[in-house]
């Protein structure tokens, strides 16, 4: 909510610069989604925890900083939290369109990175089935379909 849109891009490209290779670059951001969206969560509800321990590189596994816990179903927000959650998925499907058009991108890429997996299935795939034409859109416009 704090970065405007046209700024995450150029903050892609320096961090692509900044990171010694594509495969830091995307853990970055596979770490960066579940942030959002907890800390989104976290405002809604008034506190909580962290869903994800904690741990050195080595030892992430996908599962471990994949996804964030899955949001309310639709049904139970109010229309100012589903407004909020919408926008929240679309800033979240453009950082991650926006990382996989700065690496190696495509199917080979999502091979390569079993971290993926969770943006993959709780991101993407949602925004594809999504009725909302924004969100479509975004989600048939990403690199790796």
């Amino acid at each position: 909510e704090g970065l405007p849109d046209g700024k995450v891009a150029r903050c892609l490209d320096v961090l692509r610069v900044l990171s010694p290779s594509g495969r830091d670059l995307i853990r970055v951001v596979v770490e960066v989604v579940p942030e959002l969206r907890d800390e989104a969560q976290e405002g809604e509800e008034g506190g909580g925890g962290k869903v994800a321990e904690e741990g050195g590189e080595d030892d992430a596994s996908p599962s471990a900083i994949a996804v964030a816990k899955a949001p309310k179903p639709p049904e139970e927000l109010t229309p100012e939290e589903q407004a909020r959650a919408d926008a929240l998925d679309l800033r979240c499907l453009s950082l991650c369109i926006g990382m996989l058009e700065r690496v190696n991108s495509g199917v080979q890429t999502f091979e390569e990175n079993s971290a993926l997996d969770g943006i993959l299935s709780e991101l993407i795939e949602l925004a594809i089935k999504c009725k909302e034409l924004e969100h479509r859109g975004k989600g048939l416009a990403c690199p790796c379909l």
